[in-house]
């Protein structure tokens, strides 16, 4: 593979988000409908975001994913989009895009002969040109993992989150993903 880049929000930032508090959580209601960020107040009373980004894998190919900032102020505009429950375990899913070579007649022959597909590492094949890696979605759960929120990629509305608290909609249909622990994701590289 020529080049796999990893995505994930560094370490310390992945760790603060064990450090919301819970109650509500905000968005900008000038972004609205669309959530391009969600706003948590931590313990110490600080902000803390997570966003919808995109990421330059190399030219031409890009993934989707969240980053986490932890703005000094926020808009003034926030409105409540939900309650924090109690949670006492974080899970991540991590998505991953890949480019390959196209098979014969799989794209017109007046297109770039590179096909782009997405799931879990597992199925990354090894004719794969070049991947990223990059957060989709963060998992809130009580003791023993039953899930009490997930803020996610909303895939049904572009450039956009949305949360999910009824366990029927915390299921992230069409795609499979990685799913990993925190101390998971803060170990995770891309294979060589």
């Amino acid at each position: 593979m020529k080049i796999w880049k990893n995505f994930l929000p560094r370490g310390e930032s992945l760790s603060d988000l064990s450090n919301i508090r819970p109650g509500p959580y905000f968005v900008d209601s000038e972004s609205s409908p669309k959530w391009v960020k969600v706003f948590f107040k931590k313990k110490d009373g600080r902000w803390l975001s997570l966003e919808w980004n995109y990421f330059d894998v190399e030219f031409k190919f890009e993934v989707y994913g969240i980053s986490i900032d932890h703005p000094e102020n926020v808009p003034p505009g926030l409105t409540e989009a939900g309650v924090t429950p109690m949670f006492s375990e974080l899970s991540f899913l991590l998505e991953t895009d890949w480019t390959r070579s196209a098979k014969p007649g799989e794209v017109p022959d007046n297109f770039d002969q590179i096909v782009e597909e997405c799931g879990a590492l597992s199925e990354i094949p090894d004719i794969a040109i070049s991947a990223g890696t990059a957060l989709r979605g963060v998992i809130f759960s009580k003791d023993g993992g039953e899930p009490v929120l997930v803020i996610s990629i909303d895939d049904t509305e572009r450039y956009s989150l949305k949360s999910a608290v009824n366990p029927d909609e915390m299921i992230l249909p069409g795609k499979p993903y990685d799913v990993l622990t925190l101390s998971e994701a803060l170990a995770w590289t891309p294979p060589h």
